[in-house]
C-alpha cells in the first residue's frame, strides 16, 4: 500500500447529555451563588446606610424640627447619632447655627425688655407731664378768677380814697370861708386818704411782679415739658 491509501473509517462517539446536565448544573449553582452574594452585598449597603446614614439624618430631621417649633437650644451629639463624613459636618454646622440662632434671640429679648422699660418710662412721664400741665391750667384758672376778682376789689378800693381826695380838695378850694380846724380836718383826710391810695398802689405793683414771677415760673415748667426733662 502506498502512501494515502483508504485503509478503513473510524468513529469516535462521545455522549452530550451527562455533560450538558452537569454543565446547567454548575451554571445553577454560579448563579445561585452570585445571586447570594449580591443579596448579602445588598443587605450590607442597606444596613450600613440604615446605621450610618438614614437614621443619623433622622436625628437631624428630628433636631430641625425642634427647632422649628421654637426649641433653639436643641443640639446634635454627632458620636451619640454615630454621624460620620459629610453628616458628621452636617450635624456640626447645625449646632453652630443653632447656638447662633440661640444668641440672636437673646439678644433680641433682651432689647424687646428694654424698650418695654423705655416705653414704659415715656409712658410714665407723659402720665407725669400731663398732671402737672393739668396743674398749670388749674392754676391759671383759678389765677384769671383771682385777678379779675382782685381788679374789681383794687377798682373799688382805689375808687374810695380818690373821691374822698376830689371831694375835700373840691371843699377847700371852693370854701374861702373855711375854718382852721375844718381846714385842719380836710387836709388831715386827705393825707390820709393819700396814703391809703398809695399803699393800694404798691399793692397793686407788688401783685404784678408777683403775677409776672408766677408767669415766668409757668413758662419754664412749659419749656422743661416741652423739651422733655
Amino acid at each position: 500500500m502506498e502512501i494515502g491509501d483508504l485503509v478503513g473509517i473510524a468513529s469516535i462517539s462521545i455522549p452530550t447529555d451527562q455533560y450538558k446536565r452537569d454543565l446547567a448544573i454548575r451554571i445553577g449553582q454560579r448563579a445561585f451563588l452570585s445571586a447570594g452574594v449580591l443579596a448579602a452585598c445588598l443587605l450590607t449597603i442597606i444596613l450600613v446606610s440604615r446605621r450610618f446614614v438614614i437614621r443619623p439624618l433622622r436625628k437631624v430631621e428630628g433636631a430641625v424640627q425642634a427647632v422649628a417649633s421654637g426649641d433653639l437650644e436643641t443640639m446634635i451629639d454627632p458620636d451619640a447619632i454615630g454621624a460620620r463624613g459629610e453628616i458628621r459636618t452636617l450635624s456640626e454646622q447645625f449646632n453652630a447655627m443653632t447656638s447662633d440662632l440661640d444668641a440672636l434671640h437673646r439678644n433680641l429679648e433682651g432689647l424687646v425688655e428694654v424698650r418695654t422699660e423705655q416705653l414704659a418710662e415715656a409712658n410714665d412721664s407723659l402720665e407725669e407731664q400731663a398732671r402737672i400741665l393739668e396743674e398749670m391750667n388749674k392754676r391759671l384758672t383759678e389765677n384769671d378768677l383771682y385777678k379779675s376778682h382782685f381788679f374789681v376789689m383794687m377798682s373799688h378800693e382805689l375808687r374810695t380814697p380818690i373821691t374822698a381826695i376830689r371831694a375835700f380838695t373840691a371843699m377847700l378850694a371852693d370854701s374861702e370861708d373855711l375854718d382852721r380846724e375844718t381846714v385842719s380836718s380836710a387836709i388831715q383826710a386827705i393825707r390820709t386818704n393819700s396814703q391809703s391810695l398809695s399803699r393800694l398802689v404798691d399793692n397793686l405793683l407788688e401783685s404784678a411782679r408777683m403775677e409776672a414771677g408766677a408767669v415766668n415760673g409757668l413758662a419754664h415748667m412749659t419749656d422743661e415739658l416741652s423739651s422733655g426733662k
